[in-house]
């Protein structure tokens, strides 16, 4: 009997969903604009933590796109172009650039947080 309801259910709460997003999306993206023109130098700091944070939590979307494999003939087995290949193909080099890619993320959301925290007493939030 549930199963039968799963379609309706649904659609009702696609169109709840589609009803609340059409509503408050718009306000909140006029609200944000203006708080963003109103703080600049804070929106770039979020944003800068933004990013590394993305670093951090999922590495290979920065590091994969940048790890293609060229076709140059034979590497020296230890060096930093065969490991980079390596982390393209996918292989043992992965496990030494996804970390580096972690740990330059936790280095940019890290400093980011310290220029809020810097910033915050010497400013209030203007919106």
């Amino acid at each position: 009997m549930l199963k039968a309801n799963i379609p309706k259910i649904l659609a009702v709460v696609a169109e709840k969903s589609r009803k609340l997003i059409a509503g408050t999306f718009p306000q909140a993206a006029v609200q944000n604009a203006k708080w963003v023109a109103a703080n600049p130098g804070r929106a770039a700091t979020y944003g800068t933590a933004g990013v590394g944070l993305v670093l951090v939590a999922a590495p290979a979307l920065v590091a994969a796109p940048r790890l293609g494999v060229s076709s140059i003939g034979s590497v020296v087995s230890p060096s930093l172009f065969a490991t980079l290949q390596s982390a393209g193909a996918g292989g043992y080099g992965v496990a030494t650039i996804y970390p580096v890619a972690q740990v330059m993320g936790g280095t940019i959301a890290s400093a980011a947080g310290a220029c809020v925290a810097w910033a915050k007493p010497k400013s209030r939030s203007k919106a």
